[in-house]
């Protein structure tokens, strides 16, 4: 098949196989009707000759799966085109449905052509000299010719398939958007700080007006009155509750505020316990309506990294050693102006009566920051 419209010559795998010709490697990229796109990766050299002629050229053709449809679709009734017995046809059976195995593309094209034409009769295809023979081109003004083939293929050079190499793999400039992430950065950047000892200390992120929240003191000792009661059941869970206690001070975990001192509407956030870590409630509200602690500040990035990459980095080395930071949370300082927020209630002295939360019975009540 002779195809001007393309910039190559393609030959089938069906036909390459035949041939047994040695094959190189290639990646060229083929555009043809609608854009549509394949690659091939073979091509290979033949020689082809004419049947009419001593003429012969060389051609490098693409390997492809399939040149193009079966051609024509349907047989072609040529017994009354006046063709003469001594007309030499490229293709003797050219009305006959055949696949193609060769598509002699632009490069070798017009170079095949010669100047003779034959004129068989209004409304048939018209017979073009070649040096292949003559060639029927046209249209043929039947019901028999109901399906059209269009071959052309073009490819890609090097610079453009390049270029939107680079154009699909770049990364067009976009306005970031600020994140909660970005914003949580930010306020440790601008507000951190570090104490004598070399110890971090961080502003807690708010992203509301923390004055609205309410004081939640009262709903504190509620539930702690509820833990005594637990206590006077289990002496063990007393025992080491009041040692935990200690030692949160003892560690400078917390410090006492004086009644005295204390500024009731600075006490947002409550506490309740295990007997061996400190659980902060961050999300108690003193009513219905109101907002908790856990609703005003803003919500950091996730810091550690997701457990397929841990999997993956305990395959590097041959041992792998893991380790516990004690306290690990409790190391990193609250800024003074923002500890009123994390505060832990807490009943010193005697644990006679779980009496009510305005009791008097001996207890003395203290906030610790």
């Amino acid at each position: 098949m002779l195809d001007s419209g393309s910039q190559v010559s393609f030959v089938s795998e069906a036909l390459a196989n035949r041939l047994t010709i040695s094959r190189e490697s290639v990646n060229v990229p083929i555009t043809g009707i609608g854009g549509a796109r394949i690659y091939a990766r073979e091509k290979l050299n033949v020689n082809i000759q004419s049947r009419c002629s001593n003429f012969s050229t060389d051609l490098e053709c693409l390997i492809v799966p399939k040149v193009t449809s079966i051609i024509p679709a349907k047989k072609v009734d040529i017994s009354s085109w006046s063709i003469s017995a001594g007309v030499q046809l490229a293709d003797t059976t050219f009305h006959v449905p055949e696949k193609i195995d060769m598509l002699i593309g632009a490069s070798k094209f017009f170079s095949l052509l010669k100047s003779g034409q034959i004129h068989l009769a209004d409304g048939l295809p018209e017979l073009h000299e070649n040096h292949m023979g003559l060639v029927v081109s046209g249209e043929i003004n039947t019901e028999v010719a109901n399906a059209v083939v269009a071959n052309p293929a073009s490819l890609d050079t090097l610079s453009e398939t390049i270029n939107r190499f680079w154009k699909v793999e770049d990364i067009s400039p976009s306005v970031k958007k600020e994140t909660e992430t970005d914003v949580c950065e930010e306020i440790f950047r601008s507000t951190h700080s570090r104490t004598s000892t070399g110890r971090y200390m961080v502003m807690l992120p708010f992203r509301e007006d923390v004055s609205m929240l309410q004081d939640n003191r009262s709903v504190a000792l509620r539930r702690f009155l509820m833990l005594e009661r637990r206590f006077k059941r289990d002496p063990t869970l007393k025992k080491l509750y009041s040692e935990f206690i200690d030692e949160y001070e003892a560690l400078g975990h917390c410090r006492e505020i004086n009644k005295a001192d204390d500024d009731p509407t600075q006490g947002r956030s409550t506490s309740s316990t295990t007997p061996i870590r400190v659980v902060y409630n961050a999300s108690a509200k003193p009513s219905s309506s109101a907002k908790s602690l856990n609703e005003v500040p803003h919500v950091g990035g996730v810091v550690q990294s997701d457990l397929f990459t841990i999997l993956l980095r305990f395959r590097i080395h041959a041992v792998v050693l893991t380790a516990d930071i004690a306290k690990m949370y409790r190391q990193i300082r609250v800024a003074l102006c923002h500890t009123p927020f994390q505060r832990i209630f807490c009943l010193q002295g005697e644990f006679k009566s779980s009496g009510s939360v305005n009791s008097n019975s001996g207890r003395e009540s203290r906030w610790y920051n």
